[in-house]
């Protein structure tokens, strides 16, 4: 008798013995669906493997084969376990991250009868010599750094040129869909039309259909979002990841991977080549390039600032100016003034919502705060709505105190719409065009843009002569050990819209006046972090691991969280343990949360260890996840 080794897209770490029946016995194979009971349930199951033997005593059948060929191959069950063990997730769970929602549901899977259609033909023209030459198509990572999309995808043509010829096909990862079909406009330019997006769309017809392209060789180039990594390509040759220190790449649901890493798994399990590009590496890869782990290709980037001064605004100096809630500095408002006579443009960038932080009472204290998570409402002036940020809930502004009926109601903090209400009070002749997730129409003949990061994100490229940034220092506030990353790589993005200056206005000048900031010293200022991230034992040194616990009752997710600690702290020397802190916010969408960091050194070394032990562990009234890399 013949047991099927079949794995479910479930929580549980184990992978489930189920009977293959007679008729079913020769075409059951690993890479097949199946349909299989799990207690009360019909799920659809992944056989990954055939074994002779089980300890299963009542032991279920099989209910039906979805698919008489295997549509997973053995390359692609490989990285999804790689993924599982790294991860700490059900290799049931790997396999779905990485599958479309319509293979996931059971639909049929068109595959062609070779399993392979032939690779399209091109027309490989001699083009200039990029930095990445090299005819070595073995596993290696070269990291492209510097330029445009546009200049990089240029150095990426020999390689891409010498894949094709040999007949295998690339995978491109950009973070964000208006950045790939960017990429795919430019490809389209010098390929044929044997190219696709990929990006889970709404509409999971086209997800599968890009899906089976890829399977049946009838595309050569995948321009896709982070589940692109997994395209089930038979005969990848090479992947490109653009703007990899993005956290786009990062995905919030278990196994809760990094398309990144994913594409280093992959990279090395098919021994093809891997290109990371971007003009801020993040630390890990710069850590990597200085241990000669990845080559170095460089462009010089015309675009990237040459010549903009930035001048260092010290909000300190002007006390008088704060107590008037004025939003921006003497210097700004002189640059402002002088922008409007003369006809250039100036961009002032804050990255708040709404109009007010919050809303409270000035005679008794009152916060209004949201009635599902632990945080303060926002005050939006367009919606004349209390919104909260992280779940949605609104509420309308209340004309008195809640708690003691005054009519004490005020405002404090600031965000996008008070900033714009002050410019239309201080220059009510100025044209102003606002920029965020809401308002994504720039208008052309706007003399001031107000934007949040949005202005990143747009369809259209934003140039301006002077960029005023109006509160950089709560990037520094927040409780993350890559915020000064973060900080580096926002500064040099606003510091590449500007052609003159930079104007940062802060209460902490000691921090931004220093030289590597004034001159935007990346290198200086990477190698100062990773100096610091090692004293303090972080990333790139170490891996973290975050348990993250939450409950309906506060109490029994406290208790929970103790619980665990308590039976993990000693369980391996290499592994670092640290008590349960509350989460920032406690509560979140009506659940209460805690986190228990890890620290290891290599987490695939711990992690059947691990799991083991997690899985002994009871947790009433309180669910578990685990996140690898927590960014």
């Amino acid at each position: 008798m013949k047991y099927a080794r079949v794995a479910l897209g479930l929580p549980i770490d184990e992978v489930f013995d189920y009977l293959i029946p007679e008729h079913l016995s020769k075409d059951c194979s690993a890479g097949c669906r199946v349909g299989v009971s799990f207690g009360r349930r019909d799920l659809i199951g992944y056989l990954v493997g055939i074994s002779l033997k089980t300890k299963i005593k009542k032991i279920k059948p099989i209910n039906r084969l979805i698919d008489s060929k295997p549509i997973l191959d053995k390359n692609f069950l490989k990285l999804t376990e790689m993924v599982s063990d790294y991860y700490f997730s059900s290799w049931g769970q790997a396999i779905e991250a990485a599958l479309p929602a319509d293979i996931r549901r059971g639909l049929a899977v068109s595959i062609s009868e070779t399993g392979l259609l032939p690779l399209g033909i091109f027309d490989v023209k001699g083009r200039n010599d990029s930095s990445l030459g090299s005819n070595d198509n073995s596993h290696k990572v070269t990291f492209l750094r510097g330029g445009s999309i546009g200049e990089r995808l240029k150095a990426y043509e020999e390689q891409i040129d010498r894949v094709l010829a040999q007949r295998k096909s690339i995978i491109v990862l950009s973070p964000e869909v208006k950045q790939c079909l960017n990429i795919l406009d430019l490809l389209k330019k010098n390929y044929s039309d044997r190219i696709e997006l990929a990006c889970r769309k709404h509409n999971p017809k086209e997800d599968l259909g890009i899906w089976e392209k890829a399977k049946n060789g009838i595309i050569d180039i995948l321009v896709g979002t982070r589940a692109a990594v997994f395209a089930p390509f038979i005969n990848l040759g090479l992947i490109i990841i653009e703007h990899e220190d993005a956290y786009g790449y990062k995905d919030e649901r278990s196994p809760y991977y990094h398309a990144r890493d994913v594409a280093l798994m992959r990279a090395q399990l098919e021994n093809i080549p891997l290109v990371l590009s971007s003009n801020t590496p993040s630390l890990e890869s710069y850590y990597a390039l200085k241990r000669k782990k990845y080559s170095l290709a460089n462009i010089a980037d015309k675009d990237a600032g040459q010549g903009v001064k930035i001048t260092i605004a010290d909000m300190r100096q002007y006390g008088q100016r704060q107590k008037t809630k004025m939003l921006f500095s003497p210097v700004l408002e002189d640059k402002l003034h002088k922008a409007i006579q003369s006809g250039k443009k100036i961009l002032i960038f804050i990255n708040r919502k709404g109009y007010a932080g919050f809303v409270y009472c000035q005679k008794c204290g009152y916060i209004v705060t949201c009635d599902k998570c632990s945080l303060r409402l926002i005050f939006y002036f367009e919606e004349k709505k209390l919104v909260c940020n992280s779940c949605g809930f609104k509420k309308t502004l209340p004309e008195l105190c809640p708690e003691c009926n005054a009519n004490y109601i005020r405002f404090k903090g600031y965000g996008i719409e008070k900033l714009i209400s002050q410019l239309h009070l201080v220059f009510p002749q100025a044209k102003i065009s606002r920029i965020d997730k809401e308002h994504t129409d720039l208008n052309p003949d706007a003399q001031i843009l107000v934007a949040t990061e949005m202005v990143f994100h747009c369809d259209w490229t934003v140039k301006v002569e002077v960029v005023g940034a109006i509160n950089l220092d709560t990037a520094l506030n927040i409780v993350n050990f890559r915020s000064n990353e973060k900080l580096y790589a926002l500064i040099l993005r606003l510091k590449s819209l500007a052609s003159e200056e930079l104007i940062i206005q802060t209460v902490i000048p000691e921090f931004f006046s220093r030289i590597e900031i004034a001159n935007l010293e990346i290198d200086k200022l990477y190698a100062a972090e990773l100096k610091e991230r090692k004293a303090l034992k972080l990333p790139p040194f170490v891996h973290l691991i975050m348990l993250r616990l939450r409950g309906k009752n506060l109490q029994r997710a406290q208790n929970s969280s103790m619980d665990l600690y308590e039976k993990l702290k000693n369980i391996n020397k290499s592994l670092e343990v640290f008590e349960p802190i509350e989460a920032i916010p406690l509560k979140l969408r009506g659940w209460f949360r805690f986190n228990i960091l890890l620290k290891v050194s290599n987490p695939l070394a711990l992690s059947k260890l691990l799991k083991k032990r997690l899985k002994e562990i009871r947790l009433p009234g309180t669910k578990l996840s685990v996140e690898v890399d927590p960014q």
